[in-house]
C-alpha cells in the first residue's frame, strides 16, 4: 500500500486500488497473449517452410519482421526460407543487411556462414564463423566447418587438427569430427613407393630397374617429392636417375604448378646430364583440364641413347577430361627439339565412352588417333656390315635401325580403344586396356643396297671370288656404305597395345599393384612388367 501511495503521490480509495490492480492484470494477460500469438505464427511459418510452401512462409515472416524488428528467430527463419527458394543473391543481401543492422546477433552469423560454406564461398564463411566463435567458443559445428574449409582450401593440416581437437577433447566419440580428421590424415600423409621393372624389346634392349618415390604434403602450396631409379641393362650398362619435384596447388583458381629438376647418368656417359622442367595444369568447367609443360629431359628409348647422352627440350600441351560419367578423353601435342637441329612432333587424341556400368564390371569403348613426324630421319645401317659383295643382290634391304633416336616420318595410326575393369571386391580390381590398330601407315625408312659385285679379275672365278694366290677375293668383302641408300617406302602396318593391371589394397595404408604391357609397332615389339608397393605413413 505504501508503494501505491508513493507512485500516485497521495492517499487512495479501495475502489481506485481495485481498478489499478485490474488494469495491471489485463496488461500482463494481453502481453502474454501477443507473445504466444507471435510464437504460434513463427512456428506456423516453419511448418509451411518444411511443407515446401516457401512463398506463403515468406509472406507471414515479412509480417512478423515488421511487427518484431530485430528479432533473431524471425531473421534466421526468413534467411532459411530465402535460401531454400534458391534465390541465393537475395539470401546473401538479406543476411548482410541484417548483420549490419544488428551486429550483436551471433546466431545469424552462424547461419549465414553455414550457407556460404554450402555455396563454397569459403573466405567470407570463415570470417563470419570466426566472429561467431568469439561468443560461442566451443560450438562443434562451427569448429568442424572451419577445419573442413582449411583442409579444402589447401591449408596446413595442423590448423584443421587444432579445430577438431577442440571438439574431440570434450566429445571423443564425435563421429563427424573423427571422420574428417581421419580423412585429412589419409590424404595428407607422406607416401613412399617401391617399384621393380623388367623391360624387353626386339631392338634388342633389355633391362631390370628399381624405382623409389616419396611424396610429402605441407600445404597445397608446398608438396615436395622425390624419385630415384636404377637400371641395369643386359649388356652390363647401367643408368641412374634422380629427380626432385614440387607441386603447388592454387585451390581458388583450380591451377596446379609443377617444378622438377634432377639428373641422369649412364655408366658410359662422360658426365651427368641435368634435367629440369615446369608444368601448369588448369581445371576448366565440365571436368576438363588444360595442361602445358616444357622440359629439358633425358632420352633412353634406343640402344645408342644408353651409350651417349641425348637430352631434348620437349614441349607438351593437352586438353582432356579425366573423369566424367558420359565420356573421358584427351587431345595432346608434343614436340621435342634435339641438339642436332632436328625435331620430332606428335599429335594424338583418344576418347572412351562407357558401355556397361555394373557394380562389378565397367566396360568402355572408344577410338584413338596418332600422327607423328620428324624434320629429318635418323636411320642408318647396323654396323659392322655383315653383308658381302658376293652374296648381296641389287636392291637388297640391309639391316638398319634408328640412330640415335626414333624419327617417324608421316606416321598415322587409327585404332579401336577398349577398357574393361573388374571390381572383384572393394579392395581388389583388374583392368584390361587394349588399342588395336585398324589402319596405320608410315614412310618407313629402309637401307637398300644399289651396288653390284665387281667383274672377275684375271684368274678369278665370278662364282667363288677366289683367285690363285689371292686368298679372299672381292666377292667376300663387306659391301661399301657408299652403295647403301636410305629410301622411304610407304608401308602399312598393324600396331597393337595391350595392358593388364591389378590393384590390391592390402591394408588401409598400403596398396600392391602390378601390370603387364605388350606393345607392337613397326619398329619393335616390347614387353614391360611392373610390380609396385605404395605405403601411406599416417597414424590412426
Amino acid at each position: 500500500m505504501n508503494l501505491v501511495k508513493l507512485i500516485v503521490g497521495g492517499p487512495i480509495s479501495k475502489l481506485s486500488l481495485l481498478l489499478y490492480l485490474f488494469f495491471n492484470i489485463y496488461l500482463v494477460n494481453e502481453t502474454n497473449g501477443q507473445t504466444q500469438n507471435f510464437y504460434d505464427s513463427l512456428n506456423f511459418a516453419k511448418i509451411q517452410l518444411n511443407q515446401g510452401k516457401i512463398n506463403e512462409a515468406l509472406q507471414l515472416l515479412d509480417i512478423l519482421e515488421e511487427s518484431h524488428p530485430g528479432d533473431e528467430n524471425v531473421i534466421r527463419v526468413k534467411g532459411q526460407a530465402l535460401y531454400w527458394s534458391k534465390d541465393f543473391q537475395s539470401t546473401k543481401s538479406y543476411f548482410k543487411k541484417s548483420i549490419q543492422t544488428y551486429p550483436s546477433l551471433a546466431w545469424i552469423k552462424l547461419d549465414f556462414g553455414r550457407i556460404l560454406y554450402e555455396l563454397n564461398e569459403f573466405p567470407e564463411s570463415e570470417e563470419l564463423i570466426k566472429e561467431f566463435l568469439t561468443l560461442e567458443v566451443d560450438h562443434p559445428e562451427a569448429l568442424q566447418m572451419l577445419a573442413e574449409m582449411n583442409y579444402w582450401t589447401g591449408g596446413k593440416p595442423n590448423v584443421s587438427y587444432t579445430y577438431l581437437d577442440k571438439i574431440l577433447a570434450p566429445y571423443p566419440d564425435n563421429e563427424p569430427a573423427n571422420r574428417i580428421k581421419k580423412e585429412i590424415k589419409q590424404n595428407t600423409a607422406p607416401r613412399i613407393g617401391f617399384q621393380s621393372v623388367f623391360y624387353s624389346d626386339t631392338q634388342i634392349m633389355k633391362y631390370f630397374g628399381f624405382q623409389t618415390t616419396a611424396e610429402f604434403y605441407h600445404s597445397a602450396l608446398l608438396q615436395p617429392g622425390f624419385l630415384a631409379e636404377y637400371r641395369t641393362y643386359e649388356n652390363g650398362k647401367t643408368v641412374q636417375i634422380a629427380q626432385a619435384s614440387l607441386k603447388s596447388g592454387f585451390i581458388k583458381s583450380g591451377t596446379d604448378l609443377y617444378l622438377r629438376a634432377g639428373m641422369a647418368n649412364s655408366s658410359q656417359w662422360g658426365n651427368q646430364e641435368l634435367t629440369y622442367g615446369a608444368e601448369v595444369r588448369q581445371k576448366l568447367p565440365a571436368n576438363l583440364v588444360l595442361a602445358g609443360s616444357l622440359d629439358q629431359e633425358y632420352y633412353l628409348y634406343t640402344l645408342p641413347s644408353i651409350a651417349q647422352p641425348i637430352s631434348p627440350v620437349t614441349f607438351r600441351s593437352s586438353l582432356g577430361r579425366e573423369t566424367g560419367k558420359n565420356w573421358i578423353g584427351k587431345a595432346l601435342y608434343q614436340k621435342s627439339l634435339f641438339e642436332d637441329d632436328n625435331w620430332v612432333q606428335t599429335f594424338a587424341a583418344w576418347f572412351l565412352i562407357p558401355i556397361v556400368q555394373a557394380n562389378a564390371i565397367h566396360l568402355s569403348l572408344g577410338y584413338s588417333f596418332n600422327f607423328s613426324d620428324s624434320k629429318e630421319v635418323r636411320f642408318s645401317e647396323n654396323l659392322p656390315i655383315k653383308n658381302q659383295v658376293g652374296n648381296t643382290g641389287f636392291e637388297t634391304v640391309i639391316p638398319g635401325s634408328y640412330t640415335p633416336y626414333f624419327t617417324p616420318i608421316n606416321q598415322v595410326t587409327n585404332g579401336f580403344l577398349g577398357k574393361v575393369k573388374f571390381d572383384f571386391t572393394p579392395k581388389f580390381n583388374l583392368s584390361l586396356t587394349g588399342n588395336v590398330g585398324v589402319y596405320a601407315r608410315i614412310d618407313n625408312p629402309n637401307m637398300i643396297y644399289f651396288g653390284a659385285p665387281p667383274s672377275p679379275g684375271p684368274g678369278q672365278s665370278s662364282g667363288l671370288g677366289q683367285g690363285p694366290g689371292l686368298g679372299q677375293g672381292p666377292g667376300n668383302q663387306p659391301i661399301s656404305q657408299e652403295d647403301i641408300y636410305l629410301i622411304l617406302i610407304d608401308q602399312e602396318f598393324s600396331p597393337l597395345d595391350f595392358k593388364a593391371s591389378i590393384d590390391w589394397k592390402i591394408s588401409p595404408k598400403s596398396t600392391l599393384n602390378s601390370s603387364y604391357n605388350y606393345q607392337e609397332t613397326i619398329f619393335f615389339t616390347s614387353h614391360l612388367l611392373n610390380l609396385g608397393l605404395k605405403i601411406s605413413l599416417w597414424n590412426e
